[in-house]
């Protein structure tokens, strides 16, 4: 039997299409521009990455860092939160960040974390 909704359909059948649409909200471009969302990558020598990000207008509005990396310094004071209320361009999020970024994750460029952010705002 499909699933798809008709007009007129069973309480059930409408529940179960209502329930499979929003799943797929939940992990389309739509829930990520307008709600948040996240991009997961690995990195080679430095581990996997997922970035966490609410964007307003242009502006990251938040952003979080998660995954299975080594830290070596301050996540929060150095990386994230420098990046609050800055641009969503390559320029911005460059100038907002300390000149090295290993010394907070080991291994961690700063151009790879700007590609990372920026392929966020592709997904």
């Amino acid at each position: 039997r499909s699933f798809d909704f008709e007009p007129g359909g069973s309480p059930l059948r409408m529940t179960l299409f209502l329930f499979i649409w929003l799943c797929y909200i939940r992990e389309s471009v739509f829930f990520t521009v307008f709600f948040g969302g996240h991009a997961h990558y690995v990195l080679e020598g430095v581990g996997e990455l997922e970035v966490r990000m609410q964007v307003k207008g242009s502006r990251i509005k938040d952003i979080n860092l998660v995954g299975d990396y080594f830290l070596v310094g301050d996540l929060d004071g150095q990386l994230l939160k420098p990046l609050k209320g800055v641009q969503l361009d390559a320029e911005s999020i460059s100038n907002a960040l300390p000149e090295r970024l290993d010394n907070i994750i080991l291994n961690l460029s700063k151009e790879a974390f700007i590609q990372l952010i920026l392929n966020y705002k592709t997904q």
